[in-house]
Order: C-alpha cells, then structure tokens, then sequence
C-alpha cells in the first residue's frame, strides 16, 4: 500500500475523536428542549464555574485554556443568560470571583443529565464490562492530554 494511503492509527484516533464530538453535539442538540446558545467555551466555563468555583478569572481562563479576555467575554455573557454571576473575594476585597448561579448549576446538571441518559448502555449497545473499559481509557486519553509538554 502506499504510504501517502496509510492510516496511521494517531490518524484513525484523531478521525474517531472528531467524529465522536460531531456526533455527541449533534445528540445533545436533539436531546435538548431549546437550543443553548451557548459557545463551546461559554459552556466550558459554566461547568468549571459549577465544578470548581467560586474561582478568580485567571484561575477559569487557565482551567478552560484560554486567555483571560476570551474568559471575560465568556463570563460576561454567562452573566447576561443569568447563568453566572461576578461575586467578591472572601480573601481580598477588591477581587472578584466568578461563581455558578442557581439557574447555571440547574443547566449543567440537566446537561450531564442528557449525557448519561446519551451514553447509558441500552443507547450505546456496550455492556457495563466495555464501558468501564471505555472509560478507564478516555481517562488515559485525558491524562495524557492533560500533561504538561516535555521540554
């Protein structure tokens, strides 16, 4: 075969982790009652904000991967859904910190909601054994991922 034609197997994982995010997308836009008008990283930063906060901006801006103004944008866009809210320090007055609204947890918690019933072993066709399996290597994946570059 030629070598131009050959798949490597980082190419078939890439194709497959594309196509597993198209495909969990387009799900989780049938499965929803209304649209979310929420951007990938609006939504990122809801769900660190309900998982983690209340967190300062810097601090979501390096957990979501970005930079400190595109978690501005995100945050204040959160804020405006009522979703989010901008709410002060404890430790130091003068800062504030972004923290998770009732309305915001209710919306992640029905969103996780949605992704269980999604994945759950009748809508998947994997037995518990494979989807333990699944996870525990999306876990290596993640790890990996996660992990600072070697210099």
């Amino acid at each position: 075969m030629d070598g131009d034609l050959e798949r490597t197997v980082s190419d078939a994982l890439a194709d497959v982790v594309e196509r597993l995010y198209a495909a969990l997308v387009r799900r989780a836009r049938r499965e929803s009652p209304e649209p979310s008008m929420l951007t990938p990283t609006q939504r990122l930063a809801l769900s660190v904000a309900v998982d983690s906060g209340p967190l300062r901006l810097g601090a979501l801006a390096q957990r979501i991967g970005t930079s400190d103004s595109a978690a501005t944008r995100a945050v204040d866009a959160l804020g405006a859904a009522g979703l989010a809210e901008r709410v002060a320090d404890p430790v130091d007055g003068r800062a504030v910190q972004v923290a998770a609204t009732k309305i915001g947890r209710a919306r992640v918690a029905e969103s996780r909601e949605r992704l269980r019933r999604v994945l759950g072993a009748d809508a998947i066709g994997l037995d518990e054994r494979e989807r333990e399996n699944l996870v525990e290597l999306l876990e290596q994946l993640i790890a990996a991922l996660e992990d600072e570059p070697k210099a």
